[in-house]
């Protein structure tokens, strides 16, 4: 069969689309090969350049806020009131009588409070006096009684839930938490709270918002010596400070 000098005019031509074609799949492809990157890098800014290993410490804020993304809480260990005045307390709030006394447990340290009917009166300076600090917190539940009150620590401020227990004693939760965010790859929020309360946070899971949805799931609560990787990064959270203002991210 004899082919005409159209047809291979028509040959050549359509050679030459299917030619034109796969050069410019090529360079598409290559485009997005070098244009395309982790699924991480894509959410956020570029990948911040850091040496191949090291430790940085992060800040973690005070937020008088409870239960941040969704954490739930319990509650502290109940402790007793008595009547019996301590031979510490030398000041008591004039015309408030029937006062029942205790000892706050919080981050190690105890700090005398006693319960009248104007609310809590807590000695967070530790002088014997009930009568210089803030004070005193008056009934905000409906039960016995409840109230949101700040303890001035010696590592920073820690508002709680405080209130007399049904099952006898008092105790309460937390009303704060710490927050920063993580310092490499991309801004991913971070948050601390004293979910078994007694006012250390180093003995609590670090929780990095990987999806960014607010609330906390599988793989995001980090533990103290614990590994984890972002990306094609290694990651270990080395420690948490006890009061909760700081934590140190070591990478490798």
């Amino acid at each position: 069969m004899k082919i005409g000098t159209r047809e291979v005019v028509l040959l050549f031509g359509a050679l030459a689309i299917l030619f034109a074609m796969f050069v410019s799949g090529i360079f598409l492809f290559l485009r997005f090969v070098k244009t395309a990157g982790p699924a991480i890098a894509e959410r956020g800014p570029a990948p911040a350049s850091a040496p191949a290993a090291g430790t940085q410490v992060v800040s973690l804020a005070y937020v008088a806020e409870g239960f941040p993304m969704g954490l739930s809480a319990g509650q502290a260990d109940r402790f007793s009131l008595a009547a019996a005045r301590p031979a510490e307390i030398r000041v008591i709030p004039e015309g408030d009588s029937d006062l029942q006394y205790g000892e706050l447990p919080l981050g190690g340290a105890f700090y005398p409070i006693a319960l009248g009917r104007a609310g809590l009166y807590l000695d967070a300076n530790h002088n014997g006096d009930l009568t210089d600090d803030r004070g005193p917190y008056a009934n905000e539940g409906s039960g016995v009684f409840a109230t949101t009150a700040e303890v001035p620590t010696a590592s920073g401020p820690y508002s709680m839930w405080f209130f007399l227990s049904n099952m006898g004693g008092a105790t309460y939760y937390a009303k704060c938490h710490r927050a920063g965010t993580f310092p490499f790859l991309r801004e991913y929020k971070m948050v601390l709270y004293d979910a078994q309360p007694n006012g250390r946070y180093d003995d609590e899971p670090l929780v990095i918002d990987w999806n960014d949805n607010g609330s906390v799931e599988e793989g995001e609560s980090i533990r103290v010596g614990q590994d984890f990787r972002v990306g094609d990064r290694a990651f270990r959270l080395a420690s948490i400070d006890p009061a909760g203002a700081s934590g140190t991210i070591a990478y490798f």
